[in-house]
């Protein structure tokens, strides 16, 4: 497998000098698989990590020095914020315009960044929950506006309003499903959480529940009328997966989504994993600390472990109307309906599970951030150019996230920027 270099990694050698506290042994990093299936490569058969991409090179140097430009400014982001490394790839109708694996996957064992290297995305798993939802949608099985109680076999009703919770509001963080402190504090670390999807959030939804809390699990807003944003609700939709399909959420992702599109290293369990796993890293006190690779129960949220290579896949799909390679992952027409303003009236950014992520660029897409990862997905389905944005890094102190929430905006920008420039 060829590994992507850039020079600008000689200069971040020193820049990654700074000290890191050990906070216990995560994984053992197995060896990375050497048959990863890839973004459509370039069309003149290279592979060299996007040096000269797959658009037209019509700029000549002009064009090199902007991707140089590019490399240079994620080099000083990952400077200024003490981010550990960098995995970002730009690309337009599935195929790679520019990608860079800056920095050190692991800084303890001096392990470089590489293109197969599985970063946690974090929030931006929930763009595939949706889908996986929405293809049950195309199939006829259930209508955006129909109870999701229609289609569960457990109740879940807002204590404060008989309105009943639609398939939309799921979809679009107004379910008044709120995030209670019983939803956390559930993390295995080093290993697959094990307790199951569905019986967690039955626990935590139903009455009578171990979890459940009707003050704190529900908001006192009636369904429908108020934008919340819910790991809960996004939880429940990978429950409403399995009710529906009949089959585990994990199997039905896998069969039906990564599968098709060659995400072939891409999973939200860790027992899968048979490549390298990023290694996340906690800021404290300017000091960047490992964090133990980790699991929870309520995963379709959060918990999906893949490579900007693969994430870029299942990105042009949505970027390209619903298909990739062939492949139809979403009718065109539920694509578009994913791609508008659902609440305005309560959230002018809110798609079905997508939001817009930048209205003066036309970008949409998600962003993400779990203890040792920060991350960014854009997309514009009119030039269908797409950025993937991954760290391994999040912050103890708040001012410190939004600082590294603000670069990693800043990055994607760029690369978008950028991708208008190689198309």
């Amino acid at each position: 497998m060829n590994i992507v270099k850039f020079p600008v990694l000689v200069v971040l050698a020193l820049l990654f000098t700074f000290s890191l506290i050990s906070c216990g042994g995560g994984d053992d990093d197995p060896e990375p698989d050497d048959d990863i299936v890839v973004v459509d490569p370039p069309a003149d058969g290279s592979d060299d990590g996007g040096s000269d991409g797959g658009g037209n090179d019509d700029g000549g140097g002009d064009t090199n020095s902007d991707k140089q430009a590019f490399d240079d400014f994620i080099a000083a982001q990952m400077s200024s914020q003490k981010i550990p490394a960098v995995g970002a790839i730009i690309f337009k109708d599935g195929q790679i315009l520019h990608e860079g694996y800056y920095g050190k996957s692991n800084v303890e064992q001096n392990l470089p960044l590489e293109n197969d290297h599985l970063f946690l995305i974090a929030s931006i798993s929930k763009t595939v929950t949706g889908v996986a939802l929405l293809r049950l949608y195309d199939e006829g099985k259930f209508g955006l506006d129909d109870p999701i109680n229609d289609y569960l076999s457990f109740p879940v009703v807002n204590p404060n309003s008989s309105t009943p919770i639609t398939f939309r509001m799921m979809l679009t963080h107004s379910s008044s499903i709120t995030d209670g402190d019983n939803l956390y504090g559930n993390k295995t670390f080093n290993g697959d959480t094990p307790l199951a999807l569905k019986p967690f959030m039955e626990s935590y939804l139903k009455v009578g529940g171990s979890r459940y809390d009707a003050e704190a699990n529900f908001s006192e807003a009636a369904p429908g009328t108020e934008f919340n944003y819910s790991n809960a609700g996004s939880a429940l939709i990978g429950v409403l997966v399995e009710e529906i399909s009949g089959m585990s959420f994990t199997d039905y992702t896998k069969q039906n989504i990564f599968t098709p599109l060659g995400m072939t290293s891409s999973t939200w369990k860790l027992s899968e994993i048979t490549g390298t796993i990023v290694q996340p890293y906690e800021l404290q006190d300017g000091q960047a600390v490992k964090v133990e690779h980790y699991t929870f129960p309520d995963y379709p949220n959060g918990g999906l472990r893949t490579t900007p290579r693969e994430m870029a896949k299942f990105t042009a799909a949505l970027a390209n109307g619903g298909t990739y390679n062939g492949y139809e992952l979403l009718k065109s027409s539920t694509v578009s309906e994913m791609l508008r303003k659902q609440i305005p009236n309560l959230d002018e950014t809110m798609g079905l599970h997508m939001f817009l992520q930048n209205e003066s660029l036309g970008l949409w897409g998600h962003n993400g951030g779990e203890d040792g990862t920060t991350t960014e997905m854009a997309f514009d389905p009119v030039t269908k150019i797409g950025v993937l944005v991954f760290t391994n890094v999040s912050a103890e102190d708040k001012s410190v996230g939004d600082q590294i929430d603000n670069s990693l905006t800043e990055m994607y920008k760029q690369a978008f920027e950028l991708g208008k420039k190689l198309q």
